[in-house]
């Protein structure tokens, strides 16, 4: 198991599942476990057989968000693992643009995301209206004139426990918290 990112939002909450064969923990800077949720991951249709992935909607107040430092996911049998950290990084630019993020102007006038995939590996981008999720950053690159049939797209920016909110104005590149 492997998480690969972690974002915080309005989403339907997934109920913890009593045989699952998987734990999500996450964990304050301490070490104090602030949560714990079984689940079981799912086939993947179209990918290898045996290939299996999760998404889990975990429902934490904003108090405890504000404090998990650390999330694990392992199996129950203890078998496998995976563990990630907050990045400093992202939380510190949090309100600055620049360090972690910037929109760059291409030579035919459409605009690009380029972020530090060192601070945030992720970028979910949704539809701000909609809450749908239109696709998945990883390259620390992205083209947003792809997305140019709405003014603004949604980006979370996740360093694998938390997340940051922006919008892109795919029109100027202008990015706003």
């Amino acid at each position: 198991a492997r998480i690969d990112g972690s974002f915080a939002l309005t989403a339907s909450a997934n109920k913890s599942d009593a045989s699952g064969r998987f734990v999500l923990e996450g964990f304050a800077e301490n070490g104090k476990l602030l949560f714990s949720h079984r689940f079981s991951p799912f086939a993947i249709s179209d990918g290898k057989p045996g290939q299996e992935a999760f998404v889990v909607g975990v429902p934490v107040s904003e108090a405890v968000r504000l404090q998990v430092a650390r999330l694990a996911v392992r199996e129950v049998s203890g078998s496998r693992s995976d563990t990630r950290t907050k990045n400093a990084t992202l939380v510190e630019n949090n309100s600055a643009n620049g360090a972690v993020f910037a929109s760059v102007r291409s030579p035919v006038g459409t605009y690009r995301l380029q972020w530090s995939k060192s601070a945030a590996p992720m970028v979910m981008i949704r539809n701000p209206s909609t809450n749908e999720i239109l696709g998945i950053g990883r390259t620390g690159d992205l083209d947003l004139s792809q997305f140019d049939s709405l003014t603004n797209v949604e980006l979370l920016f996740s360093d694998g426990v938390t997340s940051i909110r922006r919008l892109a104005n795919t029109k100027t590149g202008v990015i706003r918290q």
